[in-house]
């Protein structure tokens, strides 16, 4: 299910994307703003999967395009895994940590990444760091989410942050906080909305 959900902002502004059976589209608001300052129409199914790809509420146990975790770490190049209990916030945590090989087979290069879980919120991911290409091509990804306990066993997010940086001197290209101010269990209902900071 996607649920409504409104953003914390730190600095900068705010893209809203929304979509509906009468008209999908995309405002922009500039820091500091309550309201959207332009709007730009969209085609429906565009809109929704970019809602779907940017917060996928529905999916806690995913990782990139792999239904699970497990699925991902089985993949012919992660290798090394390693799983250690640690704590965060005085809450019991188990750290897994992998090494992925990546770039081109003339010049390959490892990288070590981990996720961490939760046992007390229904094993979901609480924070997760992964690397990848090389060089000017490096990416790396760092999340943290928190959640706002669980129903019949599954882990309802409450807020997720995401950085994404680039290049040798890592710099910060993305940075999401999105924070769920609504949850309602059931069907999809037939509207969308999402939002991200940039």
């Amino acid at each position: 299910m996607i649920a409504p959900i409104t953003i914390s902002l730190v600095f900068g502004g705010t893209d809203m994307y929304m979509a509906t059976g009468i008209g999908s589209l995309v405002t922009i608001r500039a820091p500091g703003e309550k309201v959207f300052d332009n709007a730009r129409e969209l085609k429906y199914g565009d809109t929704k999967t970019k809602i779907q790809d940017t917060c996928r509420l529905n999916e806690v146990y995913t990782f990139g395009s792999y239904a699970t975790v497990l699925e991902f770490l089985r993949q012919p190049g992660v290798s090394a895994v390693k799983v250690k209990n640690s704590t965060v916030d005085g809450r019991p945590m188990v750290k897994v940590q992998f090494r992925e090989v990546t770039g081109r087979s003339d010049s390959p290069k490892a990288w070590t990444s981990f996720f961490v879980f939760s046992p007390t919120e229904g094993w979901a991911i609480r924070e997760y760091a992964r690397t990848t290409g090389s060089g000017d091509a490096e990416i790396t990804y760092r999340g943290k989410l928190t959640y706002s306990g669980t129903r019949e066993g599954v882990p309802i997010v409450e807020q997720i942050q995401h950085v994404e940086d680039h290049g040798r001197k890592h710099q910060v290209v993305l940075r999401d906080t999105i924070v769920v101010s609504q949850f309602k269990p059931g069907e999809p209902p037939n509207e969308y909305v999402t939002a991200f900071d940039f």
